[in-house]
């Protein structure tokens, strides 16, 4: 099988390059970023001619690219719609444009309005006024419009909706990267809630949801999420436990718990993933990359 990705250079990329290597699957993509990766390209996901640098053998493709933080996103809808909805678009009308009949897009759990804790599934109906994120506006927007464009070209359309991915990088962050640094570095943390809860989900896990999502046949949508909700209270435990410090931790206010639960019960039955990386062990597996900046 031969792939194609956009966000080539991203994070999640380079995880997914890895898995290819691992399992005999050809790789290409491209990204606005330079990279060494022989068969990438630096490219703009919003450039009508983008067909050219697609490879001609390419049998899926994965679209990674977009502007993926919320605080990135806030106040910048120009952009957003502009890079995460419009372009998205794009890349599928190119895709097609070069022969390419199956399409996986990363969208996130962000399009879910979280107004209570009832778990959250793909056939629930979402109501676009409750989704308060801009980021998951623009990406249930994005979905909505490959929808439509897939069932104009007869494209094949694999929907993942990432829960909050964590892993081993420098920068961009998420609370478990970010705790662990504060815990190895800092006398005092400062939290909302330390109920707050999310299904973290390794890096590691999210590549093998894409390539299931490449190979299986069933088109879909479907939710990818680490094993069990983790509170913040669990990552700083096991923060601690990691590095052996033991700093004063204070909520700001320890009432207004946030948490997300998030079904990936279709993705194991319907793609046979599963999440194979608990938070104990992924914590483990970034500590080198994320405790080598306490100095820096």
């Amino acid at each position: 099988m031969q792939i194609f990705a956009t966000g080539s250079a991203s994070f999640i990329a380079a995880e997914l390059i890895t898995h290819c290597e691992n399992f005999g699957v050809q790789f290409s993509g491209c990204d606005l970023l330079e990279q060494q990766h022989p068969d990438c390209h630096r490219a703009d996901i919003r450039d009508p001619d983008l067909c050219d640098v697609i490879d001609e053998n390419t049998e899926v493709l994965v679209h990674l690219a977009a502007i993926s933080r919320e605080a990135d996103c806030k106040g910048q809808m120009d952009q957003w719609m502009d890079i995460n909805v419009l372009a998205s678009r794009n890349v599928m009308l190119s895709a097609h444009r070069r022969g390419v009949r199956r399409f996986v897009f990363a969208s996130s759990e962000w399009v879910y309005d979280f107004d209570d804790d009832i778990e959250r599934r793909e056939d629930d109906d979402i109501n676009p006024m409750g989704v308060t994120s801009e980021y998951g506006l623009s990406k249930l927007m994005a979905e909505c419009l490959l929808r439509q464009t897939a069932l104009d070209m007869g494209v094949s359309l694999t929907v993942l909706r990432f829960g909050i991915v964590y892993g081993a990088r420098e920068k961009n962050w998420s609370a478990v990267e970010k705790l662990l640094h504060s815990v190895a570095t800092q006398d005092r943390i400062t939290v909302g809630s330390l109920n707050t809860a999310r299904r973290f989900v390794h890096v590691n896990d999210i590549a093998s949801a894409i390539l299931l999502g490449c190979t299986q046949a069933n088109a879909g949508t479907y939710n990818i999420q680490g094993p069990r909700l983790t509170s913040l209270r669990d990552v700083i435990a096991t923060a601690k436990s990691m590095t052996r410090r033991d700093p004063d931790v204070v909520e700001r206010d320890s009432d207004a718990a946030s948490i997300r639960p998030v079904s990936s019960a279709l993705a194991e039955r319907e793609l046979g993933w599963r999440p194979q990386i608990d938070i104990e062990r992924g914590m483990r597996k970034i500590a080198p990359v994320i405790l080598r900046q306490c100095n820096a």
